[in-house]
């Protein structure tokens, strides 16, 4: 009830900010006007986030323990027993978090230009920032966030290469993020072509890079010689380490294809794996 020669008591403001879970919520005070001082402060209705308090004068603080987006009424009381009302709310996000796919090492092919996602960023609240504090970065890649662009280089010396990154958010949470990687060079035959002359022929075909430890699928295509045309029955196509074996286990077969091998690893958008391709000639006639 208003009082002769008093204003009304009401809630002047309420300058809540956001917060974060695990970071100290810079402390704010409620404004009143009217009434006769002093004032009281109470949550009325709803509570406040977990780790924040009222105190009686007016100022919330602490330290946020559970994100969320609570909304809640907040009354203030005068000498005069008057009382006056506002909702208030606020968001409390999720701590910085950070993911990092290389801590280990990751191996990569020369060429690849979509293997460059090092790291993840989750929780805060943006805009993220992104300091380098350790760089021995391939030669030539640029870094957008956590991610290196551009195609990976040939592999120098060692071929090995790490990256230090720290992110901080608005509220000065920071997390670190390390990378390594090994580049080892593009799968790719020693030749453009190579021929095969010869009942029963056979021949070895070199072949370089690749993923370490791992044996490249095969695919021969393109096949052109006397129709109809098709690879000869029984051809035998063999991969081990760093070479392919073509055998013609029968004659009178005249003619070319494309063989190509597709490593394990990535190159390009999608699905785009390393390749390379040879052309195979191939004489098998008795006469």
């Amino acid at each position: 009830m208003a009082t002769p020669g008093v204003a009304a008591l009401r809630v002047a403001s309420l300058p809540f900010h956001n917060g974060e879970v695990g970071i100290n919520y810079a402390p704010i005070f409620f404004g009143a006007s009217g009434g006769t001082p002093p004032y009281q402060w109470t949550i009325s209705s709803g509570t406040l986030p977990g780790g924040l308090s009222l105190s009686s004068g007016g100022q919330v603080s602490g330290t946020p323990s559970a994100a969320g987006h609570p909304s809640f009424t907040v009354m203030v009381s005068d000498a005069g027993s008057r009382a006056a009302f506002k909702t208030g709310s606020l968001t409390v996000y999720n701590p910085l978090a950070v993911t990092q796919r290389c801590t280990q090492l990751c191996s990569v092919e020369e060429g690849c230009t979509v293997c460059g996602v090092f790291g993840g960023v989750s929780g805060g609240q943006g805009p993220y920032h992104y300091k380098i504090t350790s760089d021995n970065r391939p030669t030539g890649m640029g870094v957008s966030g956590l991610t290196l662009t551009g195609p990976f280089p040939a592999p120098g010396a060692l071929g090995a290469f790490d990256l230090t990154i720290q992110v901080s958010d608005a509220f000065g949470a920071k997390r670190t993020v390390s990378a390594a990687w090994y580049v080892f060079s593009h799968i790719a035959f020693s030749v453009s072509g190579v021929k095969c002359v010869g009942y029963r022929c056979s021949v070895q075909i070199p072949f370089s890079g690749g993923t370490p430890n791992a044996l490249p699928t095969f695919k021969p295509s393109n096949v052109k010689c006397a129709t109809p045309c098709t690879l000869p029955t029984g051809l035998s196509i063999v991969v081990s380490s760093g070479v392919v074996t073509v055998t013609f286990p029968v004659a009178n077969w005249l003619g070319t294809f494309d063989l190509t091998l597709t490593d394990q690893s990535l190159c390009g958008p999608a699905t785009t794996h390393c390749s390379t391709t040879v052309n195979v000639f191939a004489s098998t006639n008795l006469g």
